[in-house]
């Protein structure tokens, strides 16, 4: 069994949403598992038919998929986040690859256990719900705005708005998750180094 403090970013982001009790605690810790990743490590690859579900311990993950002639960053996750992907059809390999940024902590359980946790004790299903119903609106607000920005407003926008991409995203992948070459978000970052802008503004 997991201990304890191994899950405090997992059990933190529970109470955001509930008050769990000491039995939904342990079936938290009896069904989740801890392992590590080295930096740039890949954790799901495409065409896996793995059921395993994540959440970041500790450090950051992003996922990948195949775009119509490079690979995309799809989303970025964070210390105290369920990693969502979109899911398989039934019987269809994963779309998606996982990476880690750097040395990463995840809790890993299997699909059928969540499942099984959720019939047990059905305020998981809500908390599951709710978080990816927030996602969904959070990532369709922030790209859709993205869309309308230039290279300049994406970065000024994401460090008012997700300034941990910029701490802790490398700029190769920043640039891609941006949709912006990494030439042009260098040249963007050299604006602001030089004090052509001012972020503080």
């Amino acid at each position: 069994m997991m201990e304890t403090h191994e899950m405090n970013s997992m059990l933190r982001f529970l109470e955001r949403y509930m008050e769990p009790t000491e039995d939904e605690i342990n079936l938290v810790l009896s069904t989740n598992r801890v392992k590590a990743f080295k930096k740039n490590e890949t954790i799901r690859s495409f065409g896996s038919a793995s059921r395993e579900v994540y959440f970041v311990l500790s450090g950051c993950v992003y996922s990948l998929y195949r775009g119509h002639e490079d690979l995309v960053v799809g989303e970025v996750f964070f210390t105290g986040e369920p990693v969502l992907i979109p899911a398989s059809e039934e019987g269809e390999d994963s779309l998606y690859e996982i990476r880690s940024v750097g040395p990463t902590t995840l809790a890993v359980s299997m699909a059928d256990e969540v499942e099984q946790n959720t019939r047990a004790f059905p305020r998981f299903e809500r908390v599951c719900r709710l978080f990816a119903e927030e996602m969904l609106a959070r990532k369709t607000r922030f790209h859709d705005h993205l869309r309308r920005l230039s290279p300049l407003e994406k970065y000024l926008y994401v460090f008012k708005e997700r300034r941990q991409l910029i701490l802790e995203v490398p700029q190769h992948l920043l640039a891609n998750y941006l949709g912006m070459t990494p030439e042009t978000l260098s040249r963007v970052r050299r604006q602001i180094a030089t004090g052509e802008l001012d972020l503080n503004q």
